[in-house]
């Protein structure tokens, strides 16, 4: 699962840019796209969020965000995409973000995990600068679906998912599922072809397995922080306290049955 991929894997800022800018099929993704977010996280104002990969299709609903940083990978490419404080892109390796450690609430990866060299190696980075608690949602091409078998879009990039793939690589990189979700039933084509089929095929899917015949995953996980385990009281009970004595109560000694050594 995390065997390097070439940069023919990539798919280039330009072609990005130019699929959900200047297409009516990458407008109608990004609208599916962000009818999936807002269900997933109906109010994000005061968060602070990060989108890695390609998430400038998802400027609309992070810009009411108190805070939106994209990192995107250096094997793709970036430009500047101007926000409430200026130019909020940032060109990023995979296996290293210039961000501090828990720093981010909110995480959205899209066109990013399936095109990485390392999965395991972005997801712990991903960990790393969440806060404990913080939510990232990752949004994969599904391995069984039509559109990761299409280069004409995003989506036909990359390593694409089956779902127990995804949720088994977010476990192992101590990333909790928590919701889970699938998108872009229809196969990609003219967006007024997609646009007439999209409901009956939506309501046949919805009585089908999450994600059989599905365009995309959408998986959203929480950071666990767990405790270190402690054996207990390392020290052994000599005698009673000495707000008890007087009241009867026996003094510490060996279960019942057994002799003291």
């Amino acid at each position: 699962m995390n065997t390097p991929l070439d940069d023919s894997m990539h798919p280039q800022i330009r072609n990005l840019n130019r699929f959900y800018h200047q297409t009516d099929l990458g407008r109608y993704v990004q609208g599916v796209l962000l009818n999936h977010i807002r269900n997933f996280w109906p109010d994000i104002r005061g968060r602070t969020i990060l989108g890695y990969g390609y998430a400038c299709p998802l400027d609309s609903w992070l810009a009411d965000s108190y805070r939106t940083v994209y990192l995107m990978p250096d094997s793709q490419g970036a430009e500047p995409w101007i926000g409430k404080r200026g130019n909020v892109v940032v060109e990023s390796s995979d296996a290293h973000w210039p961000l501090p450690t828990s720093s981010l609430e909110l995480c959205v990866i899209l066109h990013g995990l399936e095109t990485c060299s390392h999965a395991s190696t972005l997801l712990s980075e991903c960990w790393r600068t969440l806060a404990p608690e913080g939510v990232v949602l990752v949004i994969v091409p599904n391995r069984a679906g039509f559109w990761a078998r299409r280069d004409s879009t995003p989506f036909g990039f990359g390593r694409p998912y089956s779902s127990s793939q995804i949720e088994s690589l977010m476990q192992e990189c101590r990333l909790e599922p928590i919701s889970r979700a699938a998108a872009l039933f229809g196969p990609p084509g003219p967006r007024a072809t997609v646009g007439r089929m999209a409901p009956t095929i939506d309501r046949v899917a919805r009585h089908m397995p999450i994600g059989y015949a599905a365009g995309i995953h959408l998986l959203m996980a929480r950071k666990r922080v767990f405790s270190t385990h402690r054996s207990g009281i390392g020290e052994t009970v000599k005698s009673k306290l000495a707000s008890l004595q007087g009241h009867g109560i026996a003094e510490p000694g060996p279960a019942s049955g057994r002799s003291r050594s």
